[in-house]
């Protein structure tokens, strides 16, 4: 006995399936195009975001004068622990987003012994700042005057000026 079946007359073989496949939506230029486009966009939010220099078109210097402007006009009902700590706090902040000095995260003790502080800032300046982080730091748990406390905001102002021009 034969097995085979006879195929019916209406029936076709398997079709082409490249009927159904379609083509690439876009031409491979447009696909390396957008490609180069978002690695651009990429780079240059990495650029933007590392670059912290301008907060609201002002820089951190600015920034910074204008913090101490404000604690000047507050300098009267402060403590002298309160000024040196908010004058350092300033200062350690302006180190923090320019120069991206941990110093902000550290005690005065740690950031003097840190053997790499403020490398990327010269001799000078950096003795100067380390000097008068010091001075700040006595200046807590001393009797001293309005006029001493006027003179400690004078001096981080000329300070932050010799700092910003680096």
């Amino acid at each position: 006995m034969n097995s085979e079946l006879p195929i019916p007359s209406g029936l076709q073989d398997i079709t082409n399936a490249d009927s159904y496949l379609q083509e690439a939506a876009a031409p491979q230029w447009a696909t390396g195009l957008a490609i180069a486009a978002g690695v651009i966009i990429v780079i240059a939010i990495i650029w933007a975001l590392r670059s912290p220099q301008k907060k609201y078109g002002k820089s951190q210097g600015q920034l910074a004068n204008e913090a101490l402007t404000s604690l000047k006009e507050r300098c009267a009902e402060l403590s002298n622990k309160e000024l040196a700590t908010e004058l350092s706090l300033i200062l350690r902040r302006f180190l923090d987003v320019t120069y991206q000095d941990p110093s902000i995260y550290q005690t005065h003790e740690e950031f003097i012994l840190r053997e790499d502080a403020l490398l990327n800032i010269d001799n000078d300046k950096r003795s100067h700042l380390l000097d008068f982080l010091t001075h700040l730091n006595a200046f807590k748990y001393k009797q001293q005057s309005t006029a001493a406390q006027d003179e400690l905001i004078k001096q981080a102002n000329e300070l932050l000026t010799q700092l910003s021009k680096n």
